[in-house]
């Protein structure tokens, strides 16, 4: 991948961690109903495709950094 693909996606990685922290109240009233709905989404598209392609790179590094597995994340970000 170019040099502007790994800015990219390490821009992208950024704003993930921005949106993770500033929280609004709308979101935590959205937690409260759908406690982890990213989870769920993330499992569901795991049945249909293959995340550890390069196309889902991103969503692969998100799901290991929601659950703590930041080393993890790091491999996986290295690979895209």
């Amino acid at each position: 991948m170019s040099k502007e693909g790994d800015k990219s996606l390490a821009s992208v990685a950024t704003e993930g961690e921005k949106q993770d922290v500033e929280k609004t109240d709308e979101q935590s009233k959205d937690d409260e109903v759908h406690p982890d709905l990213f989870k769920e989404n993330f499992n569901e598209l795991k049945k249909w495709v293959d995340v550890k392609c390069r196309k889902y790179g991103i969503l692969l590094v998100t799901n290991e950094r929601r659950n703590q597995r930041l080393g993890t994340a790091l491999k996986v970000f290295s690979l895209c």
